[in-house]
């Protein structure tokens, strides 16, 4: 993990014994992250010295969201946990099959998260299931919450509404590639990407506003209007080489770790191999 100024220099760097590819967060004067050696550390987010890690035996830990003074975690080895501020735990909730490692969405004292089993979840800030819902794919997301309503994509290529407080699906959109981007509300309309490289403006019953066809080879940063879908920008990235062979970043290679994290002038942000296959795909 580096913390680096926003005039680009190195503040201090901590050394995890695997990889890290977990969004980290800043809570009071620690930096909180998992990684893949089964442990969720906290930092002092000055200095970088480690404050506690706490350990749990099976596998990634994963985004860690601050709730009321409650940290949220979740595990691969099927668990979400909730700790105090100190890392000592509260509960934990078993699943029946790994939790997405992506950060819990945590709205009106109830908290949302994906499961490997193709269902997203509610519970109450106490642990227990308060719904589930059953998708035909994963879930690769954090959801967004508004108005009684939470939106979501998934792998079966359709991205959902449902009722929050009950789980009940109000519509779903159709296309024909994975939705894994977590969508973004913004002045009555919801945004997100798609694999099928289109980029899309929802309102918030589901009728499609705007699409922008993003590209359909090289990876890019692309800044639209918000309410238009009318390009204002464009900064394409290079291609990537790995072991002496080049590959073109398009919708099958999705180089898979944590966003930079940026708080008090400081930007926080770790490092982890990437696998590719040799046809260009990316290698889970």
């Amino acid at each position: 993990m580096y913390a680096i100024t926003l005039d680009g220099k190195l503040k201090w760097r901590f050394r995890t014994d695997k990889y890290i590819a977990a969004d980290p967060v800043v809570y009071r004067n620690m930096l909180l992250f998992g990684s893949g050696d089964s442990n969720l550390y906290a930092l002092d987010k000055e200095t970088g010295k480690m404050v506690w890690k706490l350990s749990v035996a099976g596998g990634e830990m994963g985004s860690p969201a601050v709730y009321r003074d409650v940290i949220y975690v979740t595990n691969y080895n099927n668990t979400l946990l909730a700790l105090n501020p100190d890392g000592t735990e509260l509960w934990r909730y078993k699943t029946d099959k790994p939790i997405s490692h992506r950060r819990v969405c945590i709205a009106d004292d109830t908290i949302y998260f994906s499961c490997h089993d193709w269902t997203l979840n509610a519970l109450n800030l106490e642990g227990k299931l308060l719904w589930k819902f059953r998708m035909g794919g994963h879930a690769f997301i954090t959801p967004a919450v508004h108005d009684n309503v939470i939106y979501f994509g998934s792998t079966d290529n359709r991205f959902y509404a449902l009722n929050a407080k009950t789980g009940r699906k109000l519509w779903d959109f159709k296309r024909s590639a994975y939705i894994i981007s977590d969508p973004i509300i913004y002045k009555g309309m919801v945004y997100f990407g798609c694999w099928d490289c289109n980029f899309y403006c929802l309102d918030l019953k589901g009728k499609l506003i705007w699409k922008y066809q993003t590209s359909t080879g090289n990876m890019a940063v692309i800044q639209v209007e918000a309410a238009s879908g009318k390009r204002i920008a464009r900064f394409t990235m290079p291609q990537q080489t790995v072991k002496k062979e080049t590959y073109t970043a398009s919708l099958d290679v999705m180089p898979e770790g944590e966003s930079p994290y940026t708080s008090g002038g400081i930007t926080y942000l770790s490092q982890e191999m990437k696998k590719y296959r040799k046809e260009g795909k990316y290698k889970a």
